[in-house]
């Protein structure tokens, strides 16, 4: 399916200068290997980005948490307890299988930020990148943002430069 729409991209009559191909690996290892052969099966108009998040999206979201009051830190505290680890070094031992189940990726996140999205949005705004990379390596972030480093950000160069 990547491919098809890569294709169909191409074929508009002024393509994008990049896709993003993101996806949850939902404990399936060959979604990457997926989106990689698409990438490669032909030269595109336009950069192609790959992030693929083990297991889940919101074990991404959890490498940037940091506790910003009191209250968030009983919080994160009661998570580590109740899971054995501490959620932001340790999110690829979340799971992507029982909804609401103790290492629910979704339930643990909810419990960290009452589901606010302003809150979520933070844990990926505010740590430094080599905090998200670092904590990140099991889950697929470091690879995307290395993605994103490598094929966007020279997207992004002057004119002259290029």
């Amino acid at each position: 399916m990547a491919e098809q729409a890569l294709k169909l991209l191409a074929t508009l009559g002024s393509p994008p200068d990049v896709v993003i191909l993101t996806r949850d690996a939902d404990k399936l290892s060959r979604r990457r290997e997926g989106f990689e052969q698409a990438r490669d099966s032909q030269p595109w108009p336009f950069a192609v980005v790959i992030g693929v998040a083990n297991t889940k999206r919101e074990c991404w979201i959890l490498a940037g948490y940091e506790p910003r009051d009191d209250a968030e830190r009983a919080l994160l505290e009661r998570e580590r307890k109740d899971l054995g680890f501490d959620p932001r070094f340790s999110a690829e031992r979340l799971t992507a299988s029982e909804e609401g189940a103790k290492r629910d990726a979704k339930r643990v996140l909810h419990a960290l930020t009452g589901g606010d999205p302003e809150r979520e949005e933070a844990c990926m705004k505010d740590p430094p990148l080599t905090t998200l990379k670092q904590r990140g390596a099991a889950t697929g972030l470091m690879d995307y943002l290395t993605e994103i480093e490598e094929r966007l950000v020279p997207l992004f160069a002057p004119v002259a430069k290029r």
